[in-house]
């Protein structure tokens, strides 16, 4: 390994600071501290101490010496006996002003005249100052006039100083260099542990966190995450535990991250002034983290020179969008299918049933209260009303496709029946929503629009219970919810009950509608089919829940004494089936057997 060194000024020449002056020491140390870099391989140092002719120590940043005390046959002065680093006064400030100014200082102490290099090291330029290098002589004695003795006794350790500086930092570059490919070893053998963890999160928040603490263990970086809210904005929501949050940037505009779709840096002062960001960080790294093609959060990568990170940040912001992505759909997924189970098979009287429903998508999303509003067409005020929660305002009413959300506060709306709309407000008066939130309670607006659609409601009183309806209602309800090309437009399930038995068709089908009344939700459209079937449409229904219905169902016919029925139920998906298609299918599954009681 070859190192260039160029000669130093001394403190008697005359130009400019070799870089600008810092208030502290501290301000020029590489993020892998001195100590570490100055842990090198000294044989060759120890013995060229026994026989040099001149003093040798190494000091780290903090003053604090790295080689072992030379042997007491060593013919050359004793260093240690003349200072007691790091409090004595005069290395102190000999060492401030080496730190600050990357030059060379001498002092006087204990009889010894002590000449302070500096040690540089990194990749970054200018390179860092990582330690000191001292060496010594026994203090000149004033003489006539003449050449000045101190000057004399600096050239010559100069002189030595050169070479041996030089020794040093190839030293320090080497064991850095070492260092460097055992950590990107134990990174690699990492990243492999880290995908593997990654899929078991369930939530964004853990995935984030963890990554936040892998960067920062791999590169000894300041690693900070921030997530996009309703605003646009993006918050600060994740950083490591010794970060002071008072003094960090706790938000960054969104209309300067979104231009953004790789890793990048900040390249001019007016890129710092568009992000807000502070210009003491500027080797940050930023990396955005895309949910379905929309950057959702940003992490930021500070004090690495590294000439890897940018290909790891590159593969990981991959990794990670990819699993936010499928851990979004799966939030939503799953808090609509928890709203719609306690809608579906809950037997409390309606507003409890409903409120239960805003309590579960509340939890979801950490709201202090959601509401659902029903308004008929042409009315402003709601025909319905039902609160969870704390709620200190009222969204009114908001048109379907015209969903709106504030940092506290997220209007989603839903179809809930012809000339009907179901609005859902949740509010959040500390904390900010997220996008994802909005997104979470728009599925749920649907989930309660499909549950609410075929309910009977009175301006302000939704009827719980209903009479059986007409087999008309049921396969109207089918064939006015069609597309253009005849596709329902709606999700659900359809299921159809018939009896094994020869009883008298009439008596069967009395009673066949009274049993799936008690099975189904007061919501849910009950027909005559056929002379020997009963129909039942669960709208907003999937499979699973379609099951534990179909369940209760046999439950309640057992209870009453019947044991010979057969269910046969078929799932479908807006635009997938048309109404012929779903009935033929769901008699087929019934002929073939479909649940049995």
């Amino acid at each position: 390994m070859m190192t260039t060194c160029m000669k130093r000024e001394d403190n008697y020449a005359s130009g400019g600071d070799w870089r600008l002056s810092y208030d502290s020491t501290e301000t020029i140390v590489p993020r892998r501290e001195g100590r570490a870099l100055l842990a090198g391989p000294w044989d060759w140092l120890e013995q060229l101490r026994l026989r040099f002719d001149l003093p040798i120590e190494i000091l780290d940043k903090r003053r604090h010496y790295v080689l072992a005390p030379a042997p007491t046959r060593v013919r050359v002065p004793d260093i240690r006996a003349a200072i007691t680093p790091p409090d004595d006064e005069r290395l102190r400030e000999a060492a401030a002003a080496v730190f600050r100014t990357g030059k060379a200082r001498s002092f006087a102490a204990g009889g010894l005249h002590l000449r302070v290099f500096p040690l540089f090291a990194g990749q970054q330029v200018p390179r860092g100052v990582v330690g000191l290098l001292l060496l010594g002589t026994e203090a000149p004695v004033a003489s006539a006039p003449g050449p000045d003795p101190a000057e004399e006794v600096d050239h010559r350790l100069d002189a030595a100083g050169q070479w041996l500086t030089a020794a040093v930092e190839a030293t320090i570059d080497a064991t850095a260099l070492r260092s460097d490919e055992t950590h990107a070893a134990e990174r690699f053998g990492t990243i492999i542990d880290l995908v593997e963890a990654f899929g078991r999160m369930d939530d964004d928040r853990q995935l984030i966190d963890l990554t936040v603490e892998a960067l920062a263990m791999w590169y000894d970086a300041d690693v900070r995450g921030y997530r996009q809210d309703v605003s646009g904005q993006f918050v600060l929501e994740a950083w490591l535990p010794g970060l002071d949050v008072s003094q960090a940037v706790r938000s960054l505009p969104g209309n300067a991250v979104w231009d953004h779709d790789e890793v990048f840096r900040l390249e001019s002062p007016r890129d710092f002034e568009d992000l807000g960001w502070d210009p003491e960080l500027g080797d940050t790294l930023f990396v955005p983290l895309a949910v379905e093609d929309s950057t959702e959060w940003v992490l930021t990568v500070s004090g690495v020179t590294e000439p890897s990170i940018e290909a790891t940040l590159t593969l990981l912001r991959r990794v990670v969008s990819l699993l936010l992505a499928q851990l979004d759909r799966d939030a939503s997924s799953r808090v609509a299918r928890m709203t719609a189970g306690r809608l579906a098979l809950c037997d409390a009287p309606f507003d409890e049933v409903v409120r239960m429903g805003l309590e579960t998508l509340a939890g979801s999303i950490g709201a202090s209260g959601s509401q659902v509003a029903i308004y008929r067409q042409g009315q402003d005020a709601p025909a319905t009303l039902i609160r969870w929660g704390t709620i200190q305002r009222d969204p009114g009413l908001v048109e379907v496709g015209q969903d709106s959300a504030t940092p506290h506060g997220i209007a989603s709306s839903a179809v809930a029946g012809p000339g009907v709309t179901a609005v859902l407000w949740c509010e959040k008066p500390i904390e900010a929503f997220s996008t994802a939130d909005a997104r979470i309670a728009h599925s749920v607006a649907t989930t309660f629009g499909n549950w609410f659609c075929g309910t009977i409601i009175k301006r302000g009183d939704p009827v719980g219970e209903q009479a059986p309806k007409p087999s008309s209602d049921l396969m109207e309800r089918m064939r006015e919810s069609v597309d253009r090309r005849g596709r329902i437009v709606f999700m659900g399930s359809l299921a159809i009950v018939a009896p094994e038995s020869d009883l008298p068709a009439a008596v069967e089908l009395d009673e066949l509608e009274k049993i799936v009344r008690r099975g189904v939700r007061s919501s849910d459209t009950i027909g005559v089919l056929s002379d020997r079937a009963v129909g039942v449409l669960l709208e907003g229904i999937d499979d699973p829940t379609g099951r534990l219905i179909v369940d209760r169902i046999l439950r309640v016919a057992q209870r009453h004494g019947l044991y010979s029925l057969r269910i046969g139920m078929t799932t479908f998906h807006a635009s997938s089936d048309t109404v012929d298609a779903i009935l033929e299918q769901t008699f087929s599954n019934a002929r073939r057997g479909g649940a049995k009681a």
